[in-house]
């Protein structure tokens, strides 16, 4: 489905925002967690769907995310893998 600058799919999960590109910029899981972004190529959630771990980028630097016993991200972890 096209929204103005938007697609979305069936289960109005944002796929892209560029009607000129055929490709999906966007992915999600089969909870609707985004898994990818154009700028994020990929991100894990845990069991409760809490995103706790995103790849950054190609250079494998990563960032993780802690939570609170009632669910509130209290911490992000930012691990740079630059080997230069």
């Amino acid at each position: 489905m096209l929204c103005g600058l938007y697609n979305f799919s069936e289960n109005n999960y944002l796929h892209g925002h560029d009607l000129q590109s055929s490709t999906d910029e966007y992915t999600n899981d089969a909870h609707g967690n985004m898994t990818s972004m154009p700028h994020l190529p990929e991100m894990k959630y845990d069991y409760a769907d809490q995103l706790n771990e995103v790849k950054l980028d190609a250079s494998n630097n990563k960032a993780y995310c802690g939570y609170d016993a009632e669910g509130n991200r209290v911490r992000k972890i930012m691990i740079n893998n630059n080997n230069s």
